[in-house]
């Protein structure tokens, strides 16, 4: 019942919630990546940072608590205003999300937990057109994407068959 505090709720606490949490175990567990191991942590780091990159921020992660938060000051130049302010929104919402992997091709937002595909974003990053950055449809963005249909991110479904418009749940 403590898995989102290691199993610990002395010592792992977050009394406000305003987290994106990555648990303890994701970090280690090793993950299959275009034919090649790759652990959690690597993943993680990719995340961080697409996020840094398109919002600007400066993100850490806390190797104990598995928190990603913003530290230190933002860039001022060649950022997303939109990206910045959304991770913002992420980063500091009253709920925590978790965020773990999968080798396989789904990724999916529900609830408090995002998981991401792997090959799917592999897919997508491969497929990118030269003319764009490859983070535009790698990990950052997978998840600021899934985070919109968890509950703190709005719980949005997708509707139609290209899934391009949304409702609230």
């Amino acid at each position: 019942p403590y898995a989102s505090m290691q199993g610990n709720p002395i010592r792992y606490t977050d009394p406000l919630g305003d987290t994106i949490r990555i648990s303890l175990t994701t970090l280690t567990t090793i993950y299959q990546r275009n034919g090649s191991n790759v652990t959690g942590l690597e993943l993680v780091t990719q995340m961080m940072n697409d996020w840094a990159s398109f919002s600007g921020l400066n993100l850490s992660l806390d190797m104990e608590t598995g928190i990603i938060s913003e530290t230190g000051a933002a860039s001022s130049k060649g950022y997303s205003k939109t990206a910045r302010s959304q991770l913002r929104k992420m980063l500091g919402k009253s709920k925590s999300v978790e965020v773990g992997f999968t080798s396989g091709e789904g990724s999916e937002g529900e609830g408090n937990k995002i998981t991401l595909g792997i090959a799917g974003i592999e897919t997508l990053i491969n497929g990118t057109p030269g003319s764009l950055e490859k983070s535009t449809m790698g990990y950052g963005m997978t998840a600021l994407h899934e985070w919109f249909h968890t509950d703190p991110g709005g719980g949005f479904m997708h509707s139609g068959s290209l899934g391009t418009s949304y409702k609230n749940r």
